[in-house]
């Protein structure tokens, strides 16, 4: 049986877990020439000093918590990234109109409810390209094909059922920090961080690093803090442009 580690609030160390089997070149799914590496430290989101790859372990036999603070635009760069690796990727989300270059790659976006009212009538998932229901998709993850779980739903409306099982994590997205996210942030086993402003700087369990340059990525777990550079490929400007965070 796996513990949950404790989350970012705690500040306990946690053991070291194995990530789940991957292959160690991937290709993008839309035919692409983008080729992204994963292995033993997770999906590489962008590159670190001396060119070291940036690499963020999603994945792992419990159910994962993150929560990313930024960009929409960067959120589905994150989903594309993760696309490549053959997981499954699902969107939960107000604004299905805006995940319209992940939904073409065949990711299931499912509407939310903006209010009360509306989550008495939930609509159906839909793709762009048919305008149809989609029948089935997984409910939850396995060490060969894990699960992200992308809750883009209004941040203070009804919460939506989210999944709680092995090989699954959970991404929040939040294009601004404020106090009414605390105890989100302290719950979350991992936080993606784009350029903060310093009041949201001052909601974070841990510091980070001051005035950082536009395309940095700040990765944050109990393992610590890191940086990185975004390094937006070609192919992914087409989709997402810069993914650069507006402030």
């Amino acid at each position: 049986m796996t513990r949950r580690r404790p989350p970012l609030a705690a500040h306990r160390p946690p053991s070291e877990v194995s990530p789940g089997a991957v292959p160690t070149q991937v290709v993008s799914t839309s035919g692409s020439a983008l080729s992204l590496r994963v292995g033993g430290d997770g999906v590489v989101l962008g590159h670190q000093s001396h060119r070291v790859p940036l690499g963020v372990r999603l994945f792992r036999p419990a159910p994962t918590r993150a929560v990313f603070v930024g960009s929409l635009a960067c959120a589905q760069l994150i989903a594309f990234r993760v696309l490549t690796t053959g997981a499954h990727v699902i969107v939960s989300t107000a604004r299905p109109a805006k995940w319209a270059p992940i939904a073409a790659h065949g990711t299931p976006v499912q509407p939310v409810a903006t209010t009360p009212e509306a989550a008495t009538t939930p609509e159906a998932t839909t793709t762009p390209e048919t305008s149809q229901p989609i029948a089935t998709h997984p409910k939850s993850g396995r060490r060969t094909q894990p699960l992200l779980y992308i809750d883009d739903a209004p941040p203070y409306g009804r919460p939506p059922d989210l999944p709680t099982t092995p090989w699954t994590t959970t991404l929040t997205i939040r294009e601004a920090l404020t106090h009414r996210e605390a105890a989100l942030v302290d719950h979350a086993d991992l936080l993606l961080l784009q350029p903060l402003t310093p009041e949201e700087t001052g909601l974070l369990p841990q510091k980070t690093e001051p005035h950082p340059p536009a395309d940095t990525l700040t990765v944050m777990s109990n393992h610590g803090v890191r940086h990185g550079r975004l390094g937006v490929t070609p192919v992914e400007h087409h989709y997402f442009g810069s993914a650069l965070r507006g402030r």
